[in-house]
């Protein structure tokens, strides 16, 4: 009776192990990590050589860091808001956009404006497109 009520409690814990461990939580807010292969920062440098001023840059575009220059939040029922501060300083138009999403194991797809996107997800990484188009955000 003992291994009969102790093989019941070892298959609870397995199951409640199991039901823990599902899917990574794809929800929150994602910060731009690298665009292109280069990381934000260092795309600043490149283009800014000797003149880089991380601190007139975070001024200019009105973000506490540069992974705030493009934002998406996913929110748990399906829909996205994105937001390109280098978007916003370029006009007086509202730079947010929304969409939905889904996710499929590691897969997450995203579409604004018609556009879909395909991510995997990696702990807290999104990485998706190819070449110049590759993007990665971290989630805040």
């Amino acid at each position: 009776m003992k291994r009969i009520v102790s093989l019941a409690l070892v298959v609870l814990l397995i199951a409640a192990l199991f039901v823990g461990c599902g899917n990574s939580s794809v929800e929150g807010t994602y910060l731009i990590k690298s665009m292109g292969g280069v990381a934000v920062e260092d795309m600043f440098k490149e283009e800014a050589g000797d003149d880089f001023d991380l601190d007139a840059i975070l001024s200019m575009f009105k973000v506490s860091s540069l992974g705030e220059l493009i934002t998406m939040e996913l929110k748990a029922d399906g829909t996205v808001t994105m937001k390109n501060a280098m978007d916003a300083m370029d006009s007086d138009e509202d730079s947010t956009m929304s969409g939905t999403w889904k996710q499929e194991g590691d897969k997450v797809s995203i579409t604004i404006d018609g556009d879909t996107q395909e991510f995997t997800l990696n702990g807290s990484e999104l990485s998706g497109g190819e070449g110049d188009e590759a993007m990665v955000f971290v989630k805040k």
